[in-house]
């Protein structure tokens, strides 16, 4: 076994068909037991994890023969990988949808709880699910939601969910803010129809994605080909900026059960749950 070091949309499916390996195997390998227990969900790995994998070195790639002067037809059989992504906004329930990077997904429907619910190739980095009523495109890339034990996907669930600023860093969170964001998410709606973050428009949709998928940078489906960013950051569409523990609800502020996270950036357990229950995944 050999050591490989976790990429920014890494999961295992992915991991074993890049490498060619078993991944049920691999991963319940004795060489894994440590990343086991740090990561009980294999879809769900931070950058720098370190996986143990079967030698690669000596593999050499398939020879295939080749006529000269003719044309030669390969065919790769890409596996498919199951992808949910959950949209919290009511009105995208039994809603039509297609995606546009795989023409034979078109005409699909999310269920009454709003769950967008279809395969893609497991090479596949990202898809972009567009709603037929309106036109709403909602861009999502697979296997980039880290772990929800670290700081950093912590704050990713807070921003698909819309409580921090899409603009921030990730690689440089400050503990407080992440602190404030969670806390305003445990205050709760204020929204009567119980949608957070947006004031008005679509909520964000939350990706319940198995193999590790977060959202994108353009959550609310205007399309403005703003780019791709690593981590993915949905906001309140009035612009305002993320809250902060003076501006929060008293209510919320003076819990002594309220959720937060060590010095270090370890979400408590009551943070973890409460950013499942909200998010999803």
């Amino acid at each position: 076994m050999q050591p490989y070091v976790v990429k920014q949309g890494d999961h295992l499916p992915l991991l074993a068909y890049r490498f060619a390996f078993d991944a049920d195997s691999v991963w319940n390998d004795p060489a894994n037991d440590d990343l086991r227990k740090l990561r009980p969900d294999p879809n769900l790995l931070l950058p720098t994890d370190v996986l143990y994998i079967p030698d690669q070195v000596n593999k050499s790639p398939v020879p295939h023969s080749l006529q000269t002067g003719q044309s030669n037809l390969f065919v790769s059989d890409v596996p498919n990988v199951g992808l949910v992504v959950v949209f919290a906004d009511p009105a995208r329930a039994s809603q039509g949808f297609s995606v546009t990077e795989c023409p034979d997904l078109k005409g699909l429907s999310t269920d009454g709880d709003g769950h967008a619910t279809f395969d893609i190739p497991i090479s596949m980095q990202k898809v972009s699910i567009v709603f037929a009523s309106d036109g709403a495109t909602f861009s999502i890339k697979v296997g980039h939601l880290n772990p929800i034990e670290t700081l950093s996907g912590a704050a990713q669930r807070l921003q698909n969910l819309g409580f921090l600023d899409p603009a921030m860093d990730l690689d440089g969170l400050d503990v407080d803010t992440v602190r404030a964001a969670l806390l305003a998410l445990h205050a709760g709606p204020s929204d009567p129809s119980g949608q957070t973050g947006a004031e008005g428009g679509d909520a964000p949709p939350s990706s319940g994605a198995d193999d590790g998928s977060d959202l994108s940078d353009d959550p609310f489906g205007d399309d403005d080909d703003t780019g791709d960013v690593t981590k993915y950051d949905n906001y309140a569409q009035d612009g305002t900026a993320p809250p902060d523990s003076a501006s929060l609800p008293q209510s919320a502020s003076s819990q002594g059960d309220s959720p937060t996270m060590s010095d270090d950036g370890t979400p408590d357990d009551q943070a973890k749950k409460l950013l499942l229950d909200a998010h999803g995944s």
